[in-house]
Formats: structure tokens, C-alpha cells, sequence
């Protein structure tokens, strides 16, 4: 039916994005065209359909274009971009695109943008279908904590990832550490650990996090 073709078409359209998303650095952008040119096409067509059949359409389409037009013509693209583009790839849970992304952009020269690939790097690999990549996510997870310059975020990633590739162990190693450097934990964090120390039934460890290790900033 054309409702199924209209989805499909869809479909393939969306993924666009993705697809040259994860492309190398270095591979130019009619390259990475090419390989989407049947899916573009089709939706281009069938946009042309709706045009010819509502002219309201048509002029709404009219104002969308001039003002992606208008957009395109920024002279640069902000770095925070870098890192919106691999925060969506995640929410998507696009494990294998978002390890490629992160993986680009691991040697970007703004400390923030490698900061967040490695980040996302490591959650991309903790989440890969593929048992070996575990293991690297842990090293990626071990190198964030172990930065002099490493955040609460850093701690509470690297309890997580542990967490979720099976390593109980040194995922209370992380939550322990994180208290005694920081002195506290985030309401966020601090319910992870308290769930965590409570399935585990290491009533030690439960007792610590009680009074909430600080609990709060206050």
C-alpha cells in the first residue's frame, strides 16, 4: 500500500544521517552521497508527490527549505555539535555508529570533545553485542577514573559500565573510590549504589552508603 511505501521510504531517509555520520574524516562528501543517493532520491520524490497534491504543503516546504538554506550558510560548525551528534547516537542506542563517531573524534584538539568521545566511547563498547570490546571498555573506563583531573560523571560511568559487563567487583572498587575522593555522591549515583550494595547483599557496604556518604551537597 502507499502507506507502507511512504514508511519505508521514510525509513531509509532517516538513516541518512547515520550513514554519513561514519564515514572516516578524510572521505569526501560526495563519496558519502553516493552511498545514500537511492535513499535521498526516493524521499525527494516522494516529497514532490505532496507538493503536487496540497498546496499548503508546498508553501510550508518552501519556508523549510529557505530556512535550511539559511542555516547551511554558518560559517562553522560549533565543537559542542561533535558532542550533541554523539550524545543522540546514544540515545538512539546505536552502539556500533556511536563507537565509530567516538572514535573520530577521540583526537579532536578541544579537550572537552575528546573528554566526551572517550566518555561515549566507553559506553558504546560496554554495549556492544561483541564480548571482546568489553574489555576495552573497561580500559577506557579505568583510564577516565584513574585522570587526576577526573569528575564524579567519571566514577559514576566507570561504576556503571563495570556493572554492566559482569565485573561486580571492581564496581564496588569504583563506588568506594568515588566516595573517598569526592566525600559524597550524587542523588543520581547514590541510588545505583545503594541498589547495587542491596542486590549484592554486602550489608558493609550498605551501611556505608546509608547515611548517603554526604549524601547530598548540602
Amino acid at each position: 500500500s502507499s502507506a507502507v511505501e511512504y514508511t519505508t521510504v521514510i525509513g531509509h531517509f532517516l538513516n541518512v544521517r547515520n550513514s554519513l555520520l561514519a564515514f572516516p574524516t578524510d572521505t569526501p562528501l560526495s563519496e558519502r552521497m553516493r552511498s545514500c543517493e537511492a535513499a535521498i532520491v526516493a524521499f525527494s520524490n516522494k516529497i514532490s508527490e505532496f507538493l503536487d497534491l496540497d498546496q499548503g504543503f508546498a508553501d510550508e516546504m518552501t519556508r523549510r527549505v529557505a530556512n535550511a538554506a539559511q542555516f547551511c550558510q554558518t560559517p562553522q560548525v560549533q565543537e559542542s555539535s561533535f558532542v550533541a551528534t554523539m550524545k543522540q547516537f546514544a540515545e538512539e542506542c546505536d552502539w556500533e555508529g556511536l563507537e565509530m563517531i567516538a572514535l573520530r573524534y577521540a583526537s579532536n584538539e578541544d579537550p572537552g570533545v575528546q573528554h566526551a568521545a572517550s566518555s561515549y566511547l566507553c559506553l558504546a563498547l560496554a554495549n556492544s553485542d561483541y564480548p571482546e570490546k568489553h574489555a576495552e571498555a573497561n580500559a577506557v573506563a579505568d583510564g577516565l577514573v584513574g585522570r587526576e583531573e577526573a569528575t564524579i560523571d567519571d566514577y559514576r560511568l566507570c561504576f556503571s559500565v563495570n556493572r554492566k559487563i559482569g565485573r561486580d567487583p571492581r564496581a564496588q572498587e569504583v563506588l568506594l573510590e568515588a566516595a573517598n575522593r569526592f566525600g559524597h555522591l550524587p542523588p543520581d549515583f547514590q541510588a545505583v549504589a545503594m541498589q547495587f550494595a542491596m542486590e549484592s547483599g554486602n550489608k558493609e557496604l550498605r551501611n556505608l552508603l546509608s547515611p548517603g556518604i554526604g549524601g547530598t551537597d548540602e
